[in-house]
């Protein structure tokens, strides 16, 4: 739900329609009744969606706003499994003028994906078909994270290489098939 609004919201973005963006990110935060089941009691995925909230406040020259959204990202509780929002986090950093804080989160991130790469999934092997896809996305997560720090610190080809081997691991990884198309997409145009 949340990555559907989120995905329309960046290709509103890269047609420059940043408040129609703004409105379809803020449909991020809505709570779908037909989904039957509890809120999650974090912030789910608000570090990224304040982040691109803020990206579109400021091309709109919103200075003021694009600052408050980025200090919300920063201040959003990640729920447990939801790593990869620390690099929203960091980018936010960034913009807020705390590029120190920035590198040390990115530089985390790479550590949390080599560590879930090593560690593995913890899976106990009784549905063994069951455990290698969940044994896939795993590693296709830890290569993933560690994509997101390198981009963070500018290192785009070992961030592309990276998301390839997430998306190889796990073709339904979403965000890194994403992120490996932009970064392609936007080498082409250098």
């Amino acid at each position: 739900y949340v990555d559907a609004h989120v995905l329309k919201a960046l290709a509103l973005m890269r047609n420059q329609k940043f408040e129609n963006a703004i409105n379809k990110l803020e449909d991020a935060f809505l709570y779908p009744e037909n989904l039957e089941v509890g809120k999650s009691l974090n912030d789910d995925r608000n570090a990224m969606i304040y982040y691109f909230m803020a990206e579109n406040y400021k091309r709109l020259h919103k200075v003021k706003k694009a600052r408050e959204c980025y200090r919300r990202s920063v201040q959003a509780k990640n729920g447990y499994g939801w790593e990869d929002l620390i690099y929203y986090q960091a980018k936010s950093f960034k913009e807020l003028g705390e590029p120190q804080k920035a590198d040390e989160l990115f530089k985390a991130l790479i550590e949390k994906g080599k560590l879930l790469i090593e560690k593995g999934s913890g899976n106990t092997g009784i549905a063994v078909e069951n455990a290698s896809v969940n044994e896939n996305k795993h590693i296709s997560e830890g290569y993933y994270l560690q994509a997101l720090g390198n981009i963070g610190l500018g290192n785009i080809e070992k961030a592309k290489a990276l998301l390839l081997k997430a998306t190889d691991e796990y073709k339904n990884n979403l965000w890194a098939g994403y992120y490996f198309n932009k970064l392609s997409t936007e080498q082409q145009t250098d």
